[in-house]
């Protein structure tokens, strides 16, 4: 089962997880050095990619020209899929066709990149980083973060057959459906069931 989350870093102030916010010009350099060192193949989207620095600028400058002010430098979600169950099956190349996808779909009017990359235990996981400034009318990004995921779950069921976790599910027998995983088994040993009902 494939996961879609915007990237969180552990608050040991508060004690739990918080999103990622790139507030300073610094933490969009760092953070698109760390996404493009690592990565097993990248895409870009509305960027000439000459290397790090040339590409944060690009993101930097468009920002610059915002003449609103904003708070978060860049919008880091993270795409990863497991290792060991359903879509164990994909390989590098699959999901480098599923990003070059993307960059035909998804978030059009903004800056962003794209990069593969392969955690400690084998997975493989995609890392986006999007400038928030549309580079068409300098306005914001605002992140229908449900929305994205269900176009993101009907694309991956379609093109792979891989269930994103939150929006489509495979059931006990083994076939894809729609809907929440927990939400398909709530009523499992429920009276309707117990009757042959439900």
């Amino acid at each position: 089962m494939a996961v879609f989350t915007i990237a969180e870093r552990f608050d040991s102030k508060r004690g739990e997880n918080i999103r990622c916010e790139y507030l300073e010009e610094s933490d969009v350099r760092t953070l698109l050095y760390y996404c493009m060192n690592k990565s097993l193949y990248t895409i870009y989207h509305k960027i000439y990619a000459f290397g790090v620095e040339c590409i944060a600028d690009q993101m930097i400058y468009l920002q610059r020209c915002r003449y609103k002010p904003f708070r978060n430098r860049a919008i880091h979600c993270i795409l990863s899929f497991s290792s060991t169950k359903q879509e164990k099956h994909m390989t590098t190349d699959q999901i480098a066709c599923f990003m070059e996808w993307m960059r035909l779909s998804y978030f059009r009017e903004y800056q962003w990149i794209a990069c593969l990359h392969r955690g400690k235990t084998g997975c493989l996981h995609i890392h986006i980083v999007i400038n928030p400034i549309n580079t068409i009318d300098l306005s914001l990004y605002r992140c229908n973060i449900f929305g994205l995921m269900k176009e993101l779950a009907d694309d991956l069921v379609g093109l792979y057959q891989v269930a994103l976790q939150g929006v489509t599910y495979y059931d006990e027998n083994g076939r894809l459906c729609k809907g929440s995983e927990e939400g398909a088994f709530l009523y499992q040993h429920s009276f309707w069931r117990y009757w042959g009902i439900g």
